[in-house]
């Protein structure tokens, strides 16, 4: 961490920092985290896998007869959400009531609360975590970022008040996937050939709290579980799996949901 009066004056230090780099191996989209003999993110993983799902409800009895056939390859571009009202935290320690106070822009306080214990190792009852009016935040806010961990590291190292203030440049909340899918042979509820997709989500390389990769669990679930939309389907069937790469972490993106129950495996 650069520490100074000002943003300006931090980043000037920035400026001496000179850092030495053993590039290796990179994993740069979630087909090449599939492919056979990709190198493990995570070495004690035995795959890139955070978390495979599927479903299936008799799709072999129908396709044995359905009269067409369409493939697609379905794919949307990595997103990032990017409120008007960027992320900022203020960290203090509070003598009188020996507590670390930390004032940051989040919609999850008592998750912030709970990552902070375990990571700086005290207990939860010495934080306490009171978010201001955060304005935007679209779910980019719901989750604990390692801003918040070096700030309130610094407050209670030093029991002095430090805060950081995210500038346009520093949104960090992203989202991509792709998906093959066979479709029906028309727009019509229960369709003679049920479509089946598999679905890949790249979900960057999250660690453990410092993103607190829950989505790993869910943005998958929820795009199996929302491709048949409103549509009443006979027999349906999707596997998806969501990715390890070297790209930024994922993060949620607006109102998160899994329309379905999954079958599922998890690292």
């Amino acid at each position: 961490m650069c520490i100074a009066a000002n943003r300006a004056a931090a980043e000037d230090l920035t400026e001496l920092v000179e850092v030495d780099y053993e590039e290796l191996p990179a994993i740069a989209s979630s087909a090449a985290g599939q492919a056979p003999g990709a190198v493990r993110l995570h070495d004690h993983w035995g795959d890139n896998l955070f978390l495979e799902t599927a479903f299936d409800s008799g799709i072999n009895t129908v396709a044995a007869t359905a009269p067409v056939r369409v493939d697609l390859v379905l794919s949307c571009a990595r997103q990032v959400m990017h409120p008007m009202e960027g992320r900022g935290l203020l960290a203090w320690w509070d003598y009188r009531a020996a507590q670390l106070v930390v004032h940051a822009s989040t919609q999850v306080p008592h998750l912030i609360r709970a990552g902070l214990a375990e990571v700086l190792n005290v207990p939860q009852a010495a934080i306490r975590i009171a978010p201001p009016d955060i304005g935007g935040g679209f779910g980019y806010k719901c989750l604990m970022q390692p801003e918040d961990v070096a700030v309130a590291w610094l407050a209670l190292t030093y029991k002095t008040p430090f805060r950081w203030i995210e500038d346009r440049r520093e949104t960090s909340g992203r989202r991509r996937q792709r998906a093959p899918a066979r479709l029906p042979n028309n727009g019509l509820c229960r369709p003679a050939r049920p479509p089946a997709g598999t679905g890949r989500r790249d979900h960057g390389r999250h660690r453990r709290l410092l993103g607190l990769a829950f989505t790993a669990c869910l943005e998958a679930a929820q795009a199996g579980g929302n491709l048949p939309g409103p549509y009443d389907l006979a027999a349906y069937r999707c596997r998806t799996y969501s990715v390890a790469t070297n790209k930024p972490p994922f993060a949620p993106y607006r109102g998160v949901r899994a329309g379905r129950v999954f079958a599922s495996r998890s690292n």
